[in-house]
């Protein structure tokens, strides 16, 4: 990929293990504060390969789909123990995106998510002693995959203090790395440039991001 001219990798370092069929296995955590060390320590050697040839990582730390565990598989854990499907066909991908949307105002869940957040951030690569909150190799953290805002006014609202209080949290433990929510633009926004920008306004967020 250097030889391409490929200089910025965009890395997932979070993964719940999930009933779902379609989640990848195996799994970063397989349930909470269960943790592969196997596959930890091979982003750490991604991460010091990476360093080696000058390229860079945009990191994140959370999945609102399901191919991954993420946000359906926390509300699993710290709720009512069964993962959304969305090709259930009893559920759909609309009501699979309403549940997963939930995570934000899932006050168990998120207290967990930061202790994950806190696990990977101060980590320390095995390959090079670096913390990965100092290691110039990482460019930023994004807060989850593709997170999407959820209906109406009012309940929009948990997801801009989600972003608030999750970007707040990673900046108060690592001082050195940029934020940002990897939200994919209006079509993550409920097709609105009210939600994409007041979520991207924030203090703590430092750059936009869209997928393309």
């Amino acid at each position: 990929m250097k030889s391409l001219g490929i200089t910025n990798l965009r890395i997932l370092a979070a993964s719940e293990k999930s009933e779902i069929k379609n989640s990848l296995r195996p799994a970063i955590q397989n349930e909470p504060g269960v943790y592969d060390e196997n596959l930890l320590e091979g982003l750490d050697f991604l991460l010091n390969e990476m360093n080696e040839r000058n390229m860079y990582a945009v990191i994140f730390l959370n999945n609102y789909w399901e191919w991954s565990g993420g946000m359906s598989q926390y509300n699993a854990w710290f709720g009512n123990g069964k993962a959304a499907d969305p090709e259930d066909p009893d559920l759909g991908w609309g009501e699979f995106m309403r549940l997963s949307a939930t995570f934000y105002k899932n006050d168990k869940a998120n207290d967990h998510f930061r202790e994950f957040i806190k696990k990977i951030v101060t980590r320390k690569n095995k390959y090079n002693d670096l913390s990965y909150f100092e290691d110039p190799t990482i460019m930023a953290w994004q807060l989850a995959n593709e997170p999407r805002a959820w209906g109406d006014s009012a309940e929009v609202i948990f997801y801009y203090k989600w972003v608030d209080s999750t970007a707040s949290f990673i900046h108060s433990i690592d001082p050195n790395h940029l934020v940002t929510t990897g939200n994919e633009g209006l079509m993550g926004s409920f097709g609105s440039e009210e939600y994409y920008l007041t979520a991207h306004r924030n203090r703590f967020i430092d750059y936009v991001t869209f997928h393309l």
